[in-house]
């Protein structure tokens, strides 16, 4: 799964509050090395960290409008910083 098919993923489901996605290439497990984790509900205990090694970008979708297509949607893209 790349970064846009898991921003699809969150933008298609109006209960999805953030997702994170990470391309772990560099990493020796074997398989897939992708991934995209998305949230529903209630982010709790959530805090902003710098960047830099451990911490991967978390994108907060907040109600509003999709400037680019200028169609409504059910949320529109933050950047934030989620550490491992």
């Amino acid at each position: 799964m790349g970064e846009r098919a898991c921003a699809a993923e969150c933008s298609s489901n109006c209960s999805c509050v953030a997702y994170a996605y990470a391309n772990l290439s560099s990493s020796r497990a074997n398989g897939d090395m992708t991934r995209c984790l998305v949230w529903s509900g209630e982010l709790i205990d959530t805090e902003k960290v710098g960047e830099g090694l451990g911490s991967d970008t978390i994108y907060l979708w907040l109600a509003g409008l999709d400037a680019e297509n200028q169609n409504s949607i059910c949320f529109d893209p933050v950047d934030g910083v989620l550490s491992d």
